[in-house]
């Protein structure tokens, strides 16, 4: 406060005029600097937000770039004949792809192959039935292998070729880790579709198969969180 002796009367009240109008600078001194403050903060708050949305981000292309990624190709099947024993068969295989640039480590690959009379309800839960398991393994980056084969004699296609009682599907739930040592996961579903035909001993036999993809469990890492849980579990044992 500035002091200033005024011999007259207004000396008072020229001291608090001076006073007051200090007080109100202050004040308002105070108030710019919190809302700069607020400003500054609020901004730093934006800065550092962002940095994370973009460490996120590279992290996550980091991953999808280093990753493995797994998926299923396609499924071939079709004639085959025993060169010893002449006896004919039909067998399928499932084609695999790791995608990826670092290694596939397969710890669940259950293969199932159905057959049911029609076609797939639309409840079908795709448990794992008991036969084809691939066990353990390792897919390489940039790596195709095939699994199988599942083998059915002519006998047990004849309800699928030519009679077409029945519907052909390929199905299974692969579950590996890449180098990140996160669980990843691919389902599929291929369904029989037609062959076409050779001849064998003078009879017209459906040659190599034709399978497209389902409309249903082909997904991979969280778009299969949806699926059904028993997808995921091996067969139960035999009583």
């Amino acid at each position: 406060m500035r002091n200033k002796n005024y011999k007259n009367s207004s000396g008072t009240s020229v001291k608090i005029i001076e006073t007051a109008k200090k007080g109100s600078f202050e004040r308002t001194a105070r108030i710019i600097e919190i809302v700069v403050g607020a400003i500054v903060g609020v901004a730093l708050i934006t800065v550092g937000l962002l940095q994370y949305t973009v460490y996120t981000q590279q992290a996550h292309i980091m991953k999808v770039q280093t990753g493995a990624f797994l998926n299923v190709e396609k499924i071939m099947g079709g004639f085959n004949v025993d060169p010893t024993t002449k006896v004919s068969f039909y067998q399928t295989w499932i084609v695999m792809k790791n995608s990826g640039t670092s290694m596939a480590k397969v710890n669940f690959g259950w293969m199932n192959f159905y057959d049911p009379i029609g076609l797939m309800s639309a409840d079908y839960q795709f448990p794992n039935l008991p036969g084809i398991n691939g066990g353990k393994y390792v897919v390489g980056p940039q790596v195709e292998i095939s699994s199988g084969p599942h083998t059915m004699s002519t006998s047990e296609t004849d309800e699928i070729f030519p009679q077409k009682k029945r519907s052909f599907y390929a199905y299974g739930t692969l579950l590996y880790e890449d180098n990140f040592s996160k669980e990843r996961v691919t389902m599929y579903c291929f369904v029989l579709m037609g062959a076409n035909l050779q001849v064998y001993n003078g009879q017209s036999v459906p040659g190599v198969w034709s399978f497209s993809p389902c409309d249903r469990h082909n997904c991979v890492d969280d778009d299969c969180k949806s699926e059904p849980r028993e997808s995921r579990l091996p067969p139960p044992l035999p009583n």
